[in-house]
């Protein structure tokens, strides 16, 4: 008996233990896109019971590091206490401009509190910890060994080695629709500076700047001063800086945007604080969205596919019913003339048999008793009953009717 219960326990414990591993077995759908972004950097995952959150070993060259999941936030096992403090790597980058004369009374509110001095030193800071392992900018020390001097479009900038590459792809694509856009053009020669790494925090707030990674660019047109450029600029001379109007802000031409955004950089022109000179290399932003586009488009097409369908079975729904109606009316209609034809039928026997009786009773008064020999000859051959003619009359007239 005591064999048994162990068995019982044991076969318990399996089930348990499988359905756990089962349940945690899929990572989240965010690493795969962090090793797309970054092909050369190697994103290991396994699920850590100790903390019940998913360990991410990061491998970039020598230098491994370990963080934890927390919901898209990257965090180290320091900081898992933490976690409500940080705002997940992951959000929607929009690949539209924000035109204010679209905004709503309750969004322009939203704005208000989003850029408040409070709400931006004491809100959720970026959690930056993944990218300090991608670009090593830990510290500034650390950052520094990877910042080289480039160009773009003649301009010095000095970047993180891991973004030259890109930019210099960014340059080439803008170069070839130079002789074909004249607002690309005018960006081009009217191009001031491009500055990028700058170690230092974003400004009302004591959150880490991409500018301090190396992996963020400033594109300054000429006569930058009298533009505007930076929400937080505008703020300081007026408190509706959110309703500026489009037309009374500097914006680099849609073509080129369009190419950083090909090449993996973000334009902040396009954030609720924008910052319209500001290029920010996140690929995994620009995969993020798109993927969060697909999926709601597959989402509407199926909705819509599922639309039609239940479209297409509620006209067969109609249709047979629309043919059961019909047949139940004809059916109806075929019963109702039975009925007629029967009732007909029935009315044509009962006048035929008034007939025949009216028939009959002519002869009702002639009996055998009184009738002569010639009436008995006359009527030779008819079935005589009580004195009266009857059924050999029936049987001559009924062909005849």
């Amino acid at each position: 008996m005591l064999k048994r219960k162990v068995s019982v326990r044991f076969m318990i414990m399996l089930i348990f233990f499988s359905i756990s591993v089962f349940a945690y077995s899929a990572e989240p759908a965010g690493i795969e896109i962090f090793r797309k972004s970054y092909p050369d950097i190697k994103f290991e995952c396994v699920y850590d019971n100790s903390v019940y959150d998913y360990l991410i070993t990061i491998t970039v060259g020598k230098r491994v590091e370990k963080l934890y999941w927390q919901g898209g936030k990257f965090l180290p096992k320091s900081e898992l206490l933490n976690a409500r403090n940080f705002a997940p790597v992951f959000y929607e980058y929009s690949f539209e401009i924000l035109d204010p004369a679209n905004f709503t009374k309750e969004y322009i509110e939203e704005l208000k509190a989003m850029s408040s001095p409070d709400s931006r030193q004491n809100g959720p800071v970026s959690a930056t910890y993944i990218y300090d392992v991608i670009y090593e900018s830990d510290t500034r020390k650390n950052v520094e060994k990877h910042i080289t001097k480039t160009t773009f479009f003649g301009k010095a900038s000095y970047v993180h080695d891991r973004i030259v590459q890109p930019l210099k792809n960014v340059e080439k694509k803008i170069k070839a629709l130079v002789g074909v856009d004249k607002e690309v053009a005018d960006f081009v020669n009217n191009l001031d500076s491009a500055g990028s790494y700058n170690w230092r925090t974003i400004a009302d707030s004591g959150r880490r700047s991409f500018h301090s990674m190396g992996v963020a660019v400033d594109v300054l047109p000429i006569g930058w001063e009298k533009k505007n450029l930076y929400w937080s600029w505008r703020r300081d001379i007026d408190p509706d800086w959110m309703l500026l109007p489009l037309k009374n802000r500097w914006i680099a031409p849609d073509a080129v945007i369009k190419i950083f955004e090909s090449e993996g950089f973000i334009y902040g022109g396009k954030w609720d604080l924008w910052d319209n000179m500001h290029f920010e290399y996140r690929p995994e932003l620009i995969l993020y969205t798109r993927k969060l586009q697909e999926n709601r488009e597959t989402i509407k097409r199926l909705e819509e596919e599922k639309a039609a369908e239940e479209k297409r079975l509620e006209k067969e729904r109609k249709a047979a019913e629309e043919k059961r109606r019909e047949e139940e009316e004809r059916a109806a209609e075929a019963k109702r003339l039975e009925e007629e034809r029967k009732a007909a039928e029935k009315i044509a026997e009962s006048e035929l048999w008034e007939k025949v009786e009216d028939e009959i009773t002519d002869f009702e008064s002639y009996e055998i008793e009184s009738a002569d020999e010639d009436v008995l000859e006359e009527i030779e051959g008819y079935e005589i009953f009580d004195g009266r003619y009857y059924e050999k009359i029936i049987d001559e007239e009924l062909p005849e009717l």
